[in-house]
């Protein structure tokens, strides 16, 4: 049996047959629910059915043009930062650091030193800490889960 209720002609329908709220109870009935029992289904259908009713229309889901394009230009944007600083994480990676047998600093904590070593000399080195933890790993460093680098700076 398939029930709905619509609060603008105050009307059920059953089974695709307009019914009035007498006809409903005696189908839920005739379904072996007891009075009390259908007569508190049809209040939940009419209370679910009302409230939905009076809630504003969902706007659409669909990107604009004009969105998707900047999204687009954003991704783009991410990917050239991206290719443009991981050689320089290599190079910094590769120069000052050295590997141990025991988890050191955190790759949160070494990102932002590599950042700062950049800004220093006026460039910038920005890079997503997952990037630069993939880097630290091509560079040959082991990387525990919670971050910790098995490598130590070099001091110069």
């Amino acid at each position: 049996m398939n029930l709905d209720y619509n609060p603008t002609t105050k009307r059920y329908t059953i089974d695709g047959q307009t019914a009035t709220r007498e006809t409903a109870l005696l189908t839920l009935r005739a379904e072996g629910l007891t009075e009390p029992e259908a007569r508190r289904i049809l209040r939940a259908y009419e209370t679910a059915a009302t409230i939905e009713h009076r809630l504003p229309p969902r706007p659409p889901d669909r990107l604009t043009g004009s969105e998707a394009v900047s999204l687009l230009v954003a991704v783009l944007l991410r990917a050239l930062d991206r290719a443009r600083n991981l050689p320089k994480a290599d190079r910094w990676i590769r120069a000052n650091l050295k590997p141990t047998k025991r988890p050191g600093r955190s790759a949160y904590g070494l990102k932002h030193v590599c950042d700062s070593a950049y800004q220093k000399t006026g460039q910038a080195c920005y890079l997503h800490e997952l990037d630069f933890i993939d880097c630290l790993r091509k560079c040959g460093f082991a990387v525990t889960d919670d971050g910790r680098v098995y490598a130590r700076e070099v001091t110069r």
